[in-house]
């Protein structure tokens, strides 16, 4: 899935998320739950870190590089593949939000944004598992989850589920679904 559709996604499961659960997310009309929307959309792009030709692999070369290195994904500098590593796995994000949550933030925006990341990197893993390859959610086992109906990534079926999930998605928060 690309990067603009990764945001698309997690942030319309963000405002679904705010109708569903008002006690754990913020509503939008507040100024925490229109903020956190840029931590969601941040979160969405985060697992892509570990591929020097992504969004957030471009604004961060150095990690990415590294991070691709280290998966066997980089040759002579060049990114030549894009394995989805460790960064797409569940274990990586649920210890992430682990260590945060354990931060003691006695501020309540601060756990929110945390959940907000959180939230957009599974959104993530939940996007990717829309694609063709899969995504091998509990990495090292060799296990690639994939939805029944996929698609390849960069092609009209991926824009058209991401905007036709989004307009459900904007409807049920409007009260019309």
């Amino acid at each position: 899935m690309l990067g603009r559709n990764h945001i698309i996604f997690g942030c319309t499961g963000w405002l679904v998320a705010s109708k569903l659960i008002p006690n754990y997310v913020p509503d939008i009309q507040t100024t925490t739950g229109a903020f956190s929307f840029a931590f969601v959309a941040i979160g969405s792009l985060l697992p892509d870190v570990d591929c020097p030709n992504s969004i957030i692999g471009r604004k961060l070369p150095r990690v990415s590089k590294l991070l691709a290195s280290m998966q066997g994904d980089l040759s002579h500098g060049q990114a030549f593949r894009h394995s989805r590593g460790i960064t797409h796995t569940v274990w990586v994000w649920l210890v992430a939000y682990m260590l945060f949550l354990n931060l003691n933030c006695s501020i309540v925006s601060v756990s929110i944004m945390v959940l907000a990341v959180t939230f957009g990197a599974c959104s993530h893993l939940l996007g990717d598992a829309f694609t063709t390859s899969g995504v091998r959610l509990f990495w090292p086992i060799p296990l690639r989850i994939r939805t029944p109906f996929y698609f390849n990534t960069g092609t009209i079926s991926e824009y058209l589920m991401t905007y036709s999930l989004s307009l459900l998605g904007v409807l049920y928060y409007l009260g019309f679904i």
